[in-house]
């Protein structure tokens, strides 16, 4: 799997629990739903808000 790959995957996984958690699915359950562990979900999340502070 490419590096490429695994940033896709990530970015459709990071947009899929950002759904599920605008419609008000608990954490660990919209985690379970993309396909996330709830550390990398933290992270992903994290990071998502960093770069959303620099623009």
């Amino acid at each position: 799997m490419s590096i490429n790959t695994i940033n896709i995957s990530k970015i459709f996984k990071l947009n899929t629990l950002i759904r599920l958690l605008s419609n008000n699915e608990p954490f660990d359950v919209a985690c379970s739903k993309s396909g996330l562990t709830i550390s990398d979900a933290k992270q992903l999340l994290d990071h998502n808000n960093l770069i959303k502070q620099q623009h």
